[in-house]
């Protein structure tokens, strides 16, 4: 039976089609829509297929926990603290913020290249539902498995650095850095993503997220000293050493190498704020253009 045959002569007023006596119940038009667990559902199973999530989680946690490993073995002569063993957890994320780049990056720019954002939007004509969506899987994959891979570090740091059954990781400040990863890690992704959503170019997204994240901190030396530090404390990447680096500065070695210090920096809560402003001026940017253009 052709489809103008049940359309003309199966519906019955109550939106049911009938073939070979079954009938079926049609949605009612303009009744249907897509919730919000379903496009979160979508979103993740996009990303749970896509190889290279695999591949940059992977070398995300391996980098994590080589890092820990290499920092407790090091570390290991003498009386440890619990802020030590936490430092040595975290200095990981300084390699496999990396991961966290690269995995908000392709969460939107490998749908522009191989096409299926015309699906997606086709499916969610609010286009601003399904980036947020996308941005919202990108930040809970990076914050879970940043905390995993955190949790295991620490299990081993404390192993190897001769703790024993000395724990005392329940202070603030540990509990900052355990939280204060995760979160950097996830607001990577989102920002990344929001990159690629405006460039839909996934070179040019990465140049630019790399450009932020590592090429700026290192050019600060090009300015006066008496100011050089001050802007270094607003770059993205400092902020989020301030979310999980030690009050001491333990552990921050990278980035003080290549950034500027200064008597200048911020608290916490004002690291935090620099970071939800950077995000919200790429999204706003990403949400500007996703509506204007045609795909």
């Amino acid at each position: 039976m052709s489809i103008a045959a049940v359309t003309s002569h199966d519906m019955t007023p109550q939106g049911t089609a009938s073939k070979n006596g079954i009938s079926h119940v049609l949605p009612p038009i303009g009744k249907t829509r897509l919730t919000w667990s379903g496009l979160l559902g979508s979103e993740w199973i996009k990303m749970r297929t896509r190889v290279s999530t695999y591949w940059l989680g992977g070398i995300g946690v391996i980098m994590m926990i080589a890092m820990a490993v290499a920092s407790a073995i090091q570390g290991s002569n003498g009386d440890v603290s619990a802020d030590s063993v936490m430092v040595m957890a975290t200095g990981g994320v300084v390699g496999a913020q990396f991961c966290a780049m690269l995995l908000g990056v392709f969460t939107i720019t490998n749908e522009y290249r191989t096409g299926q954002i015309r699906s997606t939007f086709n499916a969610v004509p609010k286009r601003l539902q399904s980036l947020a969506a996308k941005a919202a899987v990108a930040a809970i994959a990076s914050f879970v498995v940043t905390a995993a891979s955190i949790v295991v570090s620490l299990i081993i740091a404390h192993v190897l650095s001769g703790r024993g059954l000395a724990f005392g990781y329940f202070s603030p400040e540990v509990l900052r850095m355990l939280i204060g990863a995760p979160l950097y890690m996830a607001f990577i992704a989102v920002l990344s993503l929001m990159v690629g959503a405006i460039l839909r170019k996934s070179a040019g997204a990465v140049s630019i997220v790399l450009l932020m994240f590592w090429a700026l901190p290192g050019s600060m030396v090009i300015l006066p000293p008496s100011i050089s530090g001050i802007v270094a404390a607003f770059l993205p990447s400092t902020a989020g050493a301030a979310l999980y680096g030690s009050s001491s500065g333990a552990g921050d070695q990278v980035f003080s190498a290549i950034t500027p210090q200064s008597a200048f920096s911020l608290p916490v809560w004002g690291a935090f704020l620099v970071l939800v402003a950077y995000v919200a001026l790429f999204a706003a940017i990403a949400s500007v253009v996703t509506k204007r253009r045609d795909v």
